[in-house]
């Protein structure tokens, strides 16, 4: 049996990027026709990879995740556990303590990670938040802190660097004001107030999934790129019991794949060396994509040394203990 033919579109994309340009808005909304498995998935598997690996100088790393809180989120986003519009988590009001988070943070520490996340809900008590990053700063100092939260401005920003954080995750969704009470200019300026602020960004466009049109997607992984974050996504969506989008369309993983090249490949050689691909959450305690207050135990929480094991296995080098790029 002969070999498929291969799209010749394709090949000329991946032979333009190659040379290290980046994708044009026509050729990214070509490209996202791609189906996995096929010839033109793989050439541009190999061409984003190449191209991210050269970025990264072959590193990747796992941070370590802590999900503070389950409390209900007035953000309401339909596809997430924690909002007060769904019913995925009939029990409420639900917080770990200080000594909970640094024991997690010890653990993580310990083992490996190389960034403690500290994640709370959009009205977690902000004051609050900043003594647990001062806490775990105090105990752990050369252990780096990355922020999750809500939306915030420049003098949040700095509070969260002056407390410890030194870089923050903030995604942005396909639907911001239609799926939940957020809006999608209040996440560009949270991500803007941030690096104003000197704190590194991890960003990711979520909820990539079926009926959205190629050229909304296209734009929407530009905006990711035009915010020059230090780690970049492309995500899709985990479907939780309870929510409004359980039964909701959605990608293969694979298929959130091509999204993933798409983006690298938007990308400007030498930019956002961390990203899919090569940056990964091991979780503890709560998370929005199960309905377990420690998703470690029965729930979707990833390990961090099987993570690790992971990049390992795919050739990529992961550095043991705190990050020196965050």
């Amino acid at each position: 049996m002969p070999l498929p033919s291969v799209d010749e579109e394709v090949l000329r994309i991946a032979d333009y990027c190659m040379d290290g340009k980046t994708l044009t808005h026509k050729d990214a909304v070509y490209l996202c026709d791609v189906e996995p498995f096929t010839p033109e998935d793989h050439i541009l598997n190999y061409v984003a990879r190449e191209r991210h690996f050269k970025t990264a100088n072959g590193i990747a790393e796992v941070h370590g995740q802590i999900g503070m809180d389950a409390n209900p989120c007035p953000a309401n986003c339909e596809f997430c556990s924690f909002a007060v519009g769904n019913e995925a988590r009939p029990n409420g009001r639900h917080e770990m303590p200080i000594e909970t988070v640094l024991h997690y943070a010890h653990d993580y520490y310990d083992n490996g990670a190389n960034v403690l996340t500290l994640m709370i809900t959009v009205d977690y008590d902000f004051e609050k938040f900043l003594r647990f990053i001062e806490a775990a700063h105090k105990e752990l100092p050369d252990f780096p802190i990355m922020a999750n939260m809500g939306d915030f401005d420049l003098s949040m920003a700095r509070e969260l660097k002056a407390a410890g954080a030194g870089s923050v995750y903030h995604a942005i969704r396909m639907g911001e004001g239609e799926i939940n009470n957020l809006s999608v200019d209040a996440r560009v300026k949270t991500i803007e107030a941030a690096h104003e602020a000197g704190l590194k960004v991890s960003t990711c466009t979520e909820l990539i999934r079926p009926g959205l049109r190629a050229e909304d997607i296209v734009a929407a992984l530009e905006r990711e790129v035009s915010l020059e974050p230090e780690s970049g996504f492309a995500g899709g969506f985990i479907a939780v019991p309870g929510t409004k989008m359980f039964d909701a369309p959605r990608y293969s993983w694979s298929k959130i794949g091509v999204f993933g090249n798409i983006l690298r490949l938007l990308t400007p050689e030498g930019k956002m060396p961390f990203g899919s691909g090569n940056h990964s959450w091991a979780e503890v305690g709560t998370n929005p994509r199960d309905d377990k207050n420690e998703t470690e135990r029965g729930g979707l929480g990833p390990d961090l040394l099987k993570s690790r094991m992971e990049f390992e296995n795919k050739e990529w080098t992961v550095p043991f203990g705190p990050s020196k790029f965050w």
